[in-house]
């Protein structure tokens, strides 16, 4: 099969609803056929969505949520609702991924093996949250899959599904940390991410070929963006394109044009403006047809200046401190009305964190 062609991309949503009508005859197969609906949903749902092709996924997806809802399995349920959810969240339909996600939450709470689920329902919700800017309730999700690990340790054997749950809370934990102007929590969890992934896949790649490659590219792309974020440009670089390179090599076509969205940002701020405008343009290519929000990012780098939080002058340091002082308002705030008992400690540690960082930034700023 060419996913690239639509048309074997339409026959694989024909191959579905055949499967569907079987379904809703209510034959005494119907469970079976369901089984092997999901089987064969599962075979052609990763190679969509990775290689950027998310309406034809979102259409197939809810074809098989219907399907889903009449044999009124739990885990199947759980799954897709997630999937759509996740398809709504990068097209900004945010409140309707929030209602896919709790919907899913609840299934996966009703199985009796349904902890991976819950941990990777509970990283999208913090994912969700952490896109609307409400840190604390973020903060407070991803902390939540991290002890529903821990306390089923007894009960679940530390599996390859629960160890890459836990290098991607890792991941968006970073992103949070990054978020949070607090760097070195940022690199530490980036890292471990990072490495987890990489153990993965030295361990697995028999079995399960590139799939741990995938997921390789978000730490290594945040890893640059932290880099690009404290002035460190070389290091930045470096990460963005051993992100680039590592998702051409596994034909990731959605992260290759964030990898070169990044560099369009670097090469912008760096003076060098053909080199970004070409940049900018190889993405949009790359997402012609897919991937809208990514070709989206690609056209507001193109036409819009680059900023860091921390650009050498005192305009853009003052710039850097109010955002700062904003973001801890909103974290708190936010932990107080919507997530009351998380991290105290952490917002704590994050001021005071701040501020050797801050010092060092203000005598940067001042010398220059």
């Amino acid at each position: 099969m060419d996913y690239h062609h639509p048309d074997d991309r339409k026959n694989i949503l024909g191959d579905l609803q055949r499967l569907r009508n079987h379904i809703t005859q209510e034959n005494y197969d119907r469970n079976e056929t369901f089984n092997f609906l999901m089987t064969a949903w599962n075979k052609v749902s990763d190679p969509l969505w990775y290689l950027g092709y998310w309406d034809d996924y979102y259409e197939c997806a809810n074809l098989v949520l219907k399907c889903a809802k009449q044999i009124n399995q739990n885990e199947a349920l759980g799954q897709v609702l997630n999937e759509i959810g996740w398809n709504e969240m990068e097209n900004g339909e945010l409140k309707k991924a929030k209602q896919r996600f709790t919907q899913a939450l609840k299934k996966y709470r009703a199985t009796p093996d349904g902890i991976v689920g819950q941990c990777r329902t509970l990283r999208y919700l913090g994912t969700l949250y952490h896109r609307q800017r409400r840190f604390g309730s973020a903060l407070k999700c991803y902390r939540k899959a991290l002890i529903l690990m821990d306390e089923n340790k007894k009960l679940v054997v530390e599996s390859r599904q629960i160890a890459s749950e836990r290098a991607e809370i890792h991941n968006v934990l970073g992103n949070l940390c990054l978020k949070l102007y607090d760097f070195n929590n940022c690199k530490s969890k980036l890292l471990y991410s990072l490495e987890q992934y990489e153990l993965l896949h030295k361990n697995f790649n028999q079995e399960m070929g590139d799939f741990y490659l995938y997921f390789q590219g978000a730490p290594l792309l945040n890893l640059g963006r932290l880099h690009f974020e404290i002035c460190e440009f070389k290091l930045a670089r470096e990460y963005y394109n051993k992100c680039l390179y590592l998702c051409r090599q596994i034909h990731r076509p959605d992260m290759e044009a964030g990898a070169l969205i990044r560099l369009a940002e670097l090469a912008k701020l760096e003076g060098n403006q053909s080199e970004a405008i070409n940049l900018t343009k190889m993405a949009e290519e790359l997402t012609k047809d897919k991937a809208r929000p990514v070709r989206d990012h690609a056209h507001y780098v193109k036409t819009n200046d680059v900023k860091t939080t921390t650009n050498n002058n005192r305009k853009s340091y003052l710039t850097f401190k109010l955002d700062y002082i904003l973001q801890i308002i909103i974290f708190v705030t936010d932990l107080l009305i919507f997530a009351p008992f998380t991290a105290w400690r952490y917002a704590n540690n994050l001021l005071h964190r701040r501020r050797r960082t801050t010092s060092s930034r203000s005598r940067s700023a001042s010398g220059n």
